[in-house]
C-alpha cells in the first residue's frame, strides 16, 4: 500500500486522495478559495505545516494543508 507521510504524524492513503494542489495558484480561483473557506468552516482542514502552507491535499474526509511544496508530496509518496 502506498502513503503519503504529512508533518504533525499524519498518514495518506493514496487512494483517500482525491487531489495535491500548489496553494498559491490554485487560491487565484474564486471556487478555490471558496471550497477551503467551507472546509474549514466544517472542520475539515487539517494542518500539517510547521511554517506557512505552500500546498494543500484534499482526501474524502478531511484538507490537509503542507508546509511542502506539491511537486515535493509526490515525491514522499511510500510503500509500507
Amino acid at each position: 500500500m502506498i502513503y503519503l507521510r504529512l508533518y504533525n504524524g499524519y498518514l495518506i492513503r493514496e487512494e483517500d486522495i482525491v487531489g495535491i494542489f500548489d496553494l498559491d495558484s490554485a487560491t487565484e480561483a474564486l471556487a478555490s478559495r471558496k471550497f477551503l473557506r467551507e472546509s474549514e468552516a466544517r472542520g475539515r482542514v487539517r494542518v500539517a505545516s510547521r511554517s506557512i502552507p505552500r500546498s494543500f491535499i484534499v482526501t474524502k474526509d478531511a484538507v490537509y494543508l503542507s508546509h511542502s511544496s506539491k511537486s515535493a508530496l509526490f515525491k514522499t509518496l511510500t510503500e509500507v
